[in-house]
C-alpha cells in the first residue's frame, strides 16, 4: 500500500525536476534524478513482489546464468579474500523468480557468505533446494533464530546494517518458499 501511495508524489517530483530553476545546477539535478530513479525502482520492485505474492505467473531463470553474473561481482568486491567459489548447479536448474528479485535474493545471501567466509563459498542446488554455505566461524544456535530479524547483526565490527537477511525473508515469503539457517560442514 505504501509503495502504491508513493508513486503519485514521486511522479510529481519527476515533474518538478524539469523546473527551469534546476537547470543552473546540473550536478544537483543529476543527483536528484538519480536518487528519484532509485526510489521509483524500489517502489516498482515492491509492487511487483506484491503481484507475485498473489499468484502472478513467473518465468523461471537459469541459476547458472544468475551465478555467472553474480560471482564475478563478488570476486571483485572481496578480491582481498581471494574467495574460491564452488558451484554445483546444472544448466537445467531453474529458479522461479523475477530476475530483479532473484538478484536481490542471491546478492544478499552471497554477500553474507562472502563477508563471513575465510576463503570458500559453496553454492549447490539439490532437490529443488538452493544451499549456500561458507567456511566462516558460523553463528550460535541462538543467533540463527534471530538472523531474519530486521536490524539484527551478529557482529557490529563487520560492515552492514542488518537488513539483508530480512529482505531475503520477505522475498522468499512472497514466493511462498522457505528459508532455513543452519550450521554448515564448511564452517
Amino acid at each position: 500500500n505504501l509503495s502504491h501511495s508513493l508513486k503519485t508524489p514521486l511522479n510529481l517530483i519527476f515533474q518538478l525536476l524539469d523546473a527551469p530553476e534546476l537547470k543552473d545546477s546540473p550536478m544537483l539535478l543529476q543527483n536528484l534524478k538519480q536518487q528519484s530513479g532509485k526510489i521509483l525502482a524500489l517502489i516498482e520492485r515492491e509492487l511487483k513482489t506484491d503481484r507475485i505474492a498473489h499468484h502472478q505467473v513467473v518465468t523461471p531463470i537459469r541459476l547458472v546464468e544468475l551465478m555467472a553474473d553474480l560471482i564475478p561481482t563478488f570476486e571483485q568486491l572481496y578480491r582481498d579474500k581471494a574467495i574460491h567459489f564452488k558451484t554445483e548447479i546444472q544448466s537445467t536448474d531453474l529458479l522461479s523468480m523475477e530476475r530483479e528479485d532473484a538478484f536481490e535474493l542471491l546478492g544478499n545471501l552471497l554477500d553474507n557468505a562472502c563477508k563471513w567466509c575465510e576463503s570458500k563459498v559453496s553454492i549447490r542446488y539439490v532437490n529443488h533446494q538452493l544451499i549456500i554455505e561458507d567456511d566462516g566461524p558460523g553463528a550460535t544456535t541462538e543467533q540463527l533464530t534471530f538472523l531474519e530479524e530486521r536490524g539484527y547483526r551478529t557482529d557490529e565490527t563487520k560492515p552492514g546494517h542488518g537488513i539483508g537477511l530480512s529482505i531475503v525473508k520477505e522475498l522468499v515469503s512472497a514466493y511462498q518458499a522457505n528459508i532455513i539457517f543452519s550450521a554448515s560442514e564448511l564452517g
